[in-house]
């Protein structure tokens, strides 16, 4: 009887482990953290959550799939390690670091944020958040979380060049270089740096000291595609066609430099130099046929609107020409282990650890080229827009 008690008792408590193994897996509250903060390989998050047994285990293995490239694998390891021990905000800041990285914006700034209720002041974890708001063109954010940044931290040099964005956006130019100034001595020869310097110039239409900057940052990185797209928009500017292809042809076919001549050139006013480029790209490629055709019958308008006002049209007053300025640089963190933010966060091979995002905003420049009809004036400013958001590829 003893035996037949202690069999059923056995088997109650096998049948409740049974029971507790089988829902364990399906019991579910809501969304957690790596289902906002994840969505990559299914396999490699249950490898990652069964074998690891604390955090900083975690974060070691995280750490050690970063330096060989196994993006996807460390993001999994940094999020169990948050998982596993809820106030290690350094696991999150590398999870935001890596979404920033890969454009993932949204995901990023969740991460960031989550970093900084636990840490306000977080210097690096500002700048983050700085910078993504500046792609949002969330501006007073942006100058919010950049400013503390650098209060806390001021060798960011980061964020001290995302805020010279800032103030080249409200045409604040002075400041702007003072901000760039102090970047750029932090991390000296900065191809980056140097390439928002020259825009800078380039904006303000220091056609010159824009081409010094530009040539500065081409010197250190040959292949730098934002600075190449920068001087080839001064090298037009100042009439040297032939130079602005070699510059263009770096970075794009034969045609598609033709053509972004041939635009710039039309928006400028300069219909004879645009007839010839747009006709080269029709020419050289039938890809563009279309394209470039489409501005010639553009380019015959205004060069009719030009006409027109010359005879009977009353000249609008000066204003300034509007255009995209789409050629500043920024910077996402390298996430690479060993980094810390004392060193202000930069690697010495910005081209293979910074991540470039591309920021577009409608500015200004003074112009002393006298405007034609204002339908002209829309139309040329809508080519020039167009010409410039090419260089966003």
């Amino acid at each position: 009887m003893k035996k037949d008690a202690n069999l059923l008792m056995f088997t109650v408590v096998f049948s409740a482990l049974l029971s507790g193994c089988a829902t364990t897996p399906t019991t579910k509250s809501g969304p957690d953290t790596t289902d906002l903060l994840y969505d990559g390989k299914a396999a490699t998050l249950y490898e990652a959550r069964t074998t690891v047994k604390s955090s900083a285990e975690a974060m070691d293995l995280a750490n050690s799939a970063l330096q060989v490239g196994d993006i996807d694998r460390a993001l999994y390891r940094y999020i169990t390690a948050y998982e596993l021990d809820p106030e290690s905000y350094e696991a999150l800041y590398k999870v935001g670091a890596i979404h920033a990285k890969q454009g993932h914006l949204d995901r990023a700034a969740l991460a960031f944020d989550m970093v900084l209720k636990q840490e306000p002041d977080h210097a690096a974890t500002l700048e983050e958040l700085g910078l993504i708001d500046i792609r949002r063109r969330r501006y007073q954010k942006a100058r919010g979380h950049l400013n503390k940044a650098v209060e806390e931290n001021p060798k960011l040099w980061r964020a001290l060049n995302g805020l010279g964005v800032l103030a080249d956006l409200d045409k604040d130019f002075d400041t702007a270089k003072e901000y760039y100034g102090t970047a750029l001595k932090l991390y000296p020869g900065s191809p980056m740096i140097l390439n928002n310097l020259g825009y800078s110039e380039y904006l303000q239409g220091h056609w010159q000291r824009a081409q010094s900057y530009i040539e500065a940052a081409l010197d250190r990185n040959p292949g730098y595609k934002k600075a190449l797209l920068n001087l080839g928009l001064i090298l037009v500017r100042e009439g040297a066609y032939e130079r602005a292809v070699a510059a263009f042809d770096r970075v794009m076919d034969r045609s598609r430099s033709y053509e972004r001549i041939g635009a710039l050139c039309m928006a400028e006013g300069k219909y004879d130099a645009a007839e010839h480029y747009l006709n080269l790209a029709i020419s050289t490629s039938p890809t563009y046929y279309k394209e470039a055709f489409a501005k010639l019958e553009q380019l015959t308008a205004l060069r009719t609107g030009a006409i027109k006002s010359r005879v009977s049209v009353p000249e609008p007053p000066q204003e300034p020409k509007r255009f995209e300025a789409s050629s500043y640089d920024l910077s996402f963190m390298d996430v690479a282990p060993g980094r810390t933010e004392k060193d202000g966060g930069h690697n010495a091979d910005e081209s293979l650890t910074l991540s470039r995002l591309t920021l577009d905003r409608s500015l200004y420049v003074t112009t002393t080229e006298p405007l034609l009809a204002d339908n002209d004036y829309h139309t040329r400013k809508k080519l020039l827009a167009q010409s410039h958001q090419s260089a966003h590829e």
